[in-house]
């Protein structure tokens, strides 16, 4: 992983973390004192060394103009946005390429693809170097080479998985040769990548959703496969059979304790509109218990002390990278159209009502009070709204009124925060 502005390029150890992966630090692999390296890029060669494309500039990253106060000193915003220097200390002309060797490593075993046939660039898809396996699949994809289809097919067939296995796979998908049989055979084989990919492969149409649900891949043992198949659920139409399966799964206890999982089931729940399933669903009392992360909260009953609520003043302290939620039961008299929704949150809002997502805005933002309106209509009886606000950093705050036309706050409604 290249770091620029650190000049450095990081090992991360991806380790597996339930239905997910976790990032583990594993040192740096080049590191440097030379104030113009800026590596931006390293990858797999041909040759199995690691190349790394340096940007070679004193200044490498996001241009806030420095002030006094800031940096001590006082800059010039320049063209562009970026700020002025005096030293030429952005260099325009140049680059630099680099090669890290193993100076005891192997010679690469393929020394080029170019005019190879078939067979040649199908072995190439069992290469332990990734530039040569995904070479081989593109030149069997960009040259359609369609006289292959047999081979890869008995590759993926045979029972073996391993990456060739999986990029026999992805050939077969991008020549248009990925049959039934060879598809149900990946998505049953023994090797959970191929299980993933096959996942991925299927079409969300009559043709694949057969496939998907012949096999077990949501009841999947391997948890991050079992993910893929819930992310896949996502792409079907809604449809009675696919809601049903939605809210079968969410009574799954591992389902909830995974965040990974728990995640892909709040948007199935949204998605496929699955009563009970999802934040757009949320209905609550003060008391009510809910574990979120292996952690147990309690909703509780909250008033705002000025014309908005702020998270962080009701809370005693700073919260950064979170989300709440505020729940309000809505109770009218009549049905009453053309009800104007008045919103502001800092940073990220968005509006559930009666279970439908009618808001959102989802990049940082200060609070402006009624920044954003919409319109709804309110049912005679007992309307729900859900706020959602996520948090950056620092200031966590949220705001909403209802209006009529006239831009006046709504009359002949009762606001209740117990159902």
């Amino acid at each position: 992983m290249t770091e620029p502005t650190a000049k450095l390029i990081g090992i991360m150890d991806i380790q597996r973390d339930g239905a997910g992966y976790k990032a583990v630090d594993g040192g740096n692999l080049l590191a440097s004192t030379d104030e113009w390296m800026s590596p931006i890029f390293a990858d797999i060669g041909p040759d199995g060394a690691v190349w790394v494309i340096d940007f070679y500039s004193f200044i490498i990253q996001h241009n806030p103009t420095p002030s006094l106060q800031s940096a001590g000193v006082q800059a010039t915003t320049g063209r562009g946005g970026a700020y002025q220097t005096e030293n030429n200390l952005r260099d325009q002309s140049h680059g630099r390429i680099y090669r890290v060797v193993w100076k005891d490593g192997p010679r690469s075993a393929i020394p080029s693809l170019a005019k190879k046939k078939s067979p040649e660039v199908v072995a190439a898809l069992e290469s332990g170097n990734p530039f040569w396996s995904l070479t081989a699949q593109r030149l069997i994809v960009d040259n359609k080479m369609v006289d292959a289809a047999p081979a890869l097919k008995k590759r993926v067939r045979s029972g073996a998985g391993g990456k060739g296995a999986i990029h026999a796979l992805w050939s077969l998908e991008g020549i248009g040769e990925l049959d039934q049989d060879t598809h149900r055979a990946a998505l049953l084989s023994k090797d959970a990548a191929l299980r993933r990919n096959a996942i991925r492969a299927l079409p969300a149409n009559d043709h694949g959703q057969p496939l998907f649900f012949s096999s077990p891949v949501i009841q999947d043992p391997d948890l991050l496969t079992r993910q893929v198949a819930l992310v896949k659920l996502l792409e079907f139409p809604t449809i009675p059979e696919i809601q049903t399966v939605v809210a079968q799964l969410s009574r799954v206890p591992i389902h909830s304790s995974d965040t990974f999982l728990n995640n892909t089931l709040t948007l199935l729940g949204r998605i496929h509109k699955v009563s009970g399933v999802g934040e757009n669903e949320v209905q609550v009392a003060a008391g009510d218990k809910v574990k979120v992360g292996g952690k147990e909260l309690t909703w509780r009953n909250v008033t705002a002390a000025t014309n908005y609520l702020d998270f962080n003043e009701t809370l005693k302290s700073i919260n950064d990278h979170v989300a709440g939620y505020l729940v309000t039961y809505i109770e009218c008299d009549a049905d009453t159209p053309d009800v104007v929704i008045a919103v502001a949150s800092n940073d990220q809002g968005r509006i559930y009502f009666n279970g439908v997502d009618i808001y959102a805005f989802t990049e940082p933002h200060p609070l402006m009070l009624d920044a954003d309106k919409g319109k709804v209509t309110l049912k005679k009886g007992t309307n729900v709204m859900v706020f959602k606000i996520t948090n950056e950093q620092k200031a966590w705050q949220g705001a909403m009124r209802l209006l009529d036309r006239s831009g006046a706050p709504l009359k002949n409604i009762r606001l209740k925060l117990q159902p």
